[in-house]
């Protein structure tokens, strides 16, 4: 073999091994990079199906208040000027449904005409939501608040009360405490003791 100098062993197993480790560098690059891309659209699925009972169970949640604000303000105790009648009327509501407390029932101009609870709150005529309702004359949901009454963060729920003629007479307010992330809270345990 003349004008070729002969490689040694080494320097052609050298080569093999390079001739077969950068390919499968690449494959196992390349696989990574899929199963990153995996890992995404999966990561992104569970977030859509989160998101999407989230707002299935939200859509429940004030289909049900509304339902039940609308049977409350069908009670003609709730249009009674007695504050007590009126108190019986949303005392069952309050003791069933703590979750919507406190329940309160104002006049047009946002003066307290009775309530679930003790309070010294006199108006919620000044509350953006209570404006909005009286504004709208229907349902109406409020931004997450820190709560007069309660002095917890409370979402607001209004609905108008309408005498026989349709004219509307009072409001109802309700305030469902809010929930972490919508609703989907749970009751945390403490870790047992040994």
């Amino acid at each position: 073999m003349v004008g070729r100098p002969a490689r040694s062993i080494r320097s052609q197993l050298i080569l093999l091994v390079v001739a077969v480790a950068v390919p499968l560098t690449g494959l196992a690059a390349f696989n990574i990079y899929l199963d990153y891309r995996t890992g995404i659209e999966v990561a992104q699925a569970r977030a859509e199906g989160v998101a999407a009972a989230t707002a299935s169970s939200v859509h429940q949640f004030l289909r049900n208040a509304r339902q039940i604000l609308e049977t409350l303000a069908a009670d003609p105790r709730i249009a009674s000027p007695d504050p007590a009648v009126c108190r019986m009327a949303i005392d069952p509501a309050a003791s069933s449904l703590p979750q919507f407390q406190p329940v309160v029932v104002a006049d047009t101009g946002g003066m307290l005409v009775c309530s679930g609870v003790e309070t010294e709150v006199s108006s919620i005529a000044d509350r953006r939501w209570f404006r909005d309702a009286v504004t709208t004359g229907a349902f109406t949901v409020g931004d997450p608040i820190l709560g007069r009454i309660t002095r917890r963060p409370v979402v607001a729920m209004s609905m108008l009360v309408r005498d026989s003629s349709g004219a509307p007479i009072r409001w109802w307010p309700s305030s469902p405490r809010a929930r972490p992330c919508c609703g989907w809270s749970r009751p945390t345990r403490s870790p047992a003791k040994p």
